[in-house]
Formats: C-alpha cells, structure tokens, sequence
C-alpha cells in the first residue's frame, strides 16, 4: 500500500514537472516568434540601401538643358551681298546679288551702291584681279591687297578676307568714291553710283 502511494506522488511529481517544461518551451516559442515579427517590422520601416532614389527624367534634363542655351541669333541689317567676276582681263561682271546693284551679265556694269548699307563682295576672280575703289583723280581708298586711304576708318569697317572683302559706305567713303577697278588690268574698270548720300556731295 505504501508503495503504490509512493508511485502515485513520484508519477504526479513527473507529470507536473513535464507540464511546467512544455509550459516553458511553449512561452519561450511565442517569445521568439514575437522577437522576430518585431525585428522584420523594424527592419521594413528602416530605408536602406538599395531603397529606390528618384532622379530627374530626361525629358525634364533636356528641356532645362535646351532652355539655357538656346539664345535668339540676330542678322546684322542692312548688308547686301553680290559677286564680281572677270571676263578674261577686259572687264568685270556680276554674277550674283541679293539686291539690284547693276546690270548682271555685262560687261563693266556701273554699281549702285546705297549710303549706310554694308556690302559684302565676293571676287570669283580675286587670285589675279585684285578689286579696288577710286576717287576720279585715282586716289585710292579701299583695295584688296594694298592699303587704301579710308580702310582705317571705324565706321567703314573694311575687312579683306581674300576672296571676300566687307564694308560700309558712310558719307566720307560716298563723297569720294567714283569707280572700282582691277589693279593689275586697267581695261577692267567702270563707275560707282552713290544714293541716298547726304553729304551733299
């Protein structure tokens, strides 16, 4: 009798030691699982380095680009552009204008030039027929090739570029000037008209 009592509390004393270990296991379970919810929570919330960082489209760039550098590009007024050209070593001709200046497909056509208006004058035949402005007396104001009296002058602004030669016919330049020749062929020669000239000359 004393024996079975014995096993009964010695199977009582296992059975609750076994209920407080699976009690223990089971809350130290939860706690982990609960650690872990935590921990992947905390870690989604935190950005980190591969999060997505939003950058300019590049239709914005190129837009921002096009706006800084896009400037309006101004014509200078009042140039007017033709072309002399030799026939052989008798005479000029003009081949090209943008205006009306002379006669085109003549001989030695007299120019028609304007005061206050720039002119740009390509010589097709500039290698061997260098192109020059006179005065009736033969002083010589502008001459590709060599100086002439009024190239220094400011407001005339003659630039000889070779084929191409640039100026401006102001009322010093207008109150002279009486023919354009070729300065090696004396048959290549012909008059210059002044309009709109206000020095009264």
């Amino acid at each position: 009798m004393e024996r079975r009592s014995l096993l009964t509390i010695v199977g009582t004393t296992a059975a609750t030691g076994l209920a407080g270990c699976a009690a223990t296991e089971s809350d130290s379970d939860t706690q982990s699982t609960e650690n872990e919810a935590s921990d992947s929570e905390t870690q989604s919330d935190t950005p980190g380095d591969n999060t997505p960082t939003e950058e300019p489209s590049e239709e914005s760039t190129e837009e921002s680009t096009q706006e800084a550098t896009e400037e309006p590009t101004e014509e200078p007024a009042g140039s007017v552009s033709f072309t002399l050209d030799n026939v052989g070593a008798s005479a000029w001709e003009i081949t090209d204008s943008s205006e009306n200046v002379g006669q085109e497909g003549t001989d030695n056509p007299t120019l028609t030039l304007e005061s206050g208006t720039r002119y740009v004058i390509t010589n097709a035949g500039q290698g061997t027929h260098p192109l020059a402005f006179r005065t009736g007396m033969g002083a010589v104001l502008l001459s590709q090739g060599s100086a002439g009296e009024l190239e220094a002058e400011s407001d005339i602004n003659w630039i000889d570029n070779g084929e191409t030669i640039e100026f401006t016919v102001t009322d010093s330049l207008a109150s002279r000037v009486d023919e354009y020749y070729c300065t090696v062929h004396g048959a290549m020669n012909s008059g210059v008209q002044i309009e709109g000239d206000s020095s009264g000359y």
